[in-house]
């Protein structure tokens, strides 16, 4: 059973195709099978092209099929092997005629009735060569895709447009006074030029039903057209928004400053507090705050009944009570009596005026 061999030009050597001997077909002509010999194994010939462009694209009727390809400076090597092939059917007719139609054939009359698949080059064009499509019941049977690998309708292969073929040589095919190459095409991988242009396949993650994205997706890069029409904005925008930080950083300066200060008078003023505290002498204390009568009236009684240490300490705590509730009455009365902004600021207020008896 023979099987299908697929290779590149450069990997086919014409020199080692062989044929099986003609056989007569449905049409009344006579057909030579090609094949490569690997393993004691016959193996169909497919060769693929490299990228080639189609004259006028897949020509096509209820008869035949075919599209023709242009030799140019590009496919060189596509126009040797076709040649080379070619030259080594002539020469094998040749050698076997006698074998396959019991008459020796000369090799010029071989050369004369060898009927070429390459058109030869005519004033302005170039040589080229039409590569036949099966046809089944009226339809092309050739598979035809894009470079995504989508199938697509022959039809949509544009003139003038990129292609690469598979192609199948089938062998020898002979006729009462032609012989010639039977190529077919296999495959053929058309690039759409509106694909080429598009090359974004879209979005294409997974995300779970549940999935809550909580991150901003970044937007897509710009186009060259839209970062040249928007630079101007967008240098105007990233103006302004230097002056906003330049004038956010001026004012977040003047706010630090002005809490260290703050923060300064504070200390300054508790460490004046405590020295006060400390420099305070109970055996003058009617020297550094003015008691009422009835305080001096509890002083005196305590003291007849003994009890001066006590009243010492009491005196001391009574001491630094008034001195606290003194400044925090001047510290309200000075910087937040005229701002009071909560009632928490305002019960302080209330209990230091109490304590001061004001």
């Amino acid at each position: 059973m023979k099987s299908v061999l697929v290779k590149s030009l450069s990997d086919i050597q014409v020199e080692n195709i062989c044929f099986d001997a003609p056989i007569k077909n449905k049409f009344g002509s006579y057909i030579s099978n090609a094949y490569l010999k690997e393993n004691n194994e016959k193996k169909e010939i497919y060769f693929q092209t490299d990228k080639i462009i189609s004259l006028d694209g897949i020509i096509s009727n209820e008869k035949r099929s075919f599209i023709e390809i242009e030799f140019n400076n590009e496919n060189v090597d596509l126009y040797d092997f076709i040649s080379s092939l070619e030259e080594h059917c002539i020469m094998e007719t040749h050698k076997q005629s006698n074998l396959w139609f019991n008459q020796k054939f000369p090799l010029e009359v071989v050369d004369d009735f060898f009927k070429s698949s390459i058109k030869p080059a005519r004033s302005n064009k170039l040589p080229s060569i039409k590569f036949k499509i099966p046809i089944s019941k009226k339809k092309i049977t050739a598979q035809i895709y894009n470079q995504k690998r989508q199938l697509v309708n022959y039809k949509d292969v544009d003139k003038n447009s990129n292609v690469k073929l598979v192609i199948k040589f089938e062998g020898l095919k002979f006729l009462k006074q032609q012989c010639f190459c039977e190529l077919f095409v296999l495959q053929l991988k058309y690039y759409d030029p509106n694909l080429e242009k598009n090359n974004s396949i879209g979005y294409i993650l997974q995300d779970s039903d549940n999935e809550e994205d909580t991150y901003n997706i970044p937007k897509p890069l710009p186009s060259e057209l839209d970062i040249l029409l928007n630079t101007e904005n967008q240098v105007q925008e990233n103006e302004n928004i230097i002056k906003c930080q330049e004038e956010k950083i001026i004012l977040q300066e003047d706010s630090e400053n002005t809490i260290k200060g703050t923060l300064e008078n504070n200390v300054e003023e508790h460490n004046i507090i405590n020295q006060q505290i400390e420099n305070i002498d109970l055996n003058n204390i009617e020297s550094v705050i003015q008691l009422t009568s009835e305080e001096k009236e509890e002083i005196q009684h305590e003291i007849s009944n003994s009890k001066l240490k006590d009243f010492e300490e009491n005196l001391r705590e009574k001491e630094k009570e008034y001195l606290t509730a003194l400044n925090e009455y001047k510290m309200l009365k000075t910087n937040q009596k005229k701002n009071i902004k909560n009632n928490d600021d305002l019960l302080l207020y209330e209990d230091a005026q109490k304590a001061l008896g004001i």
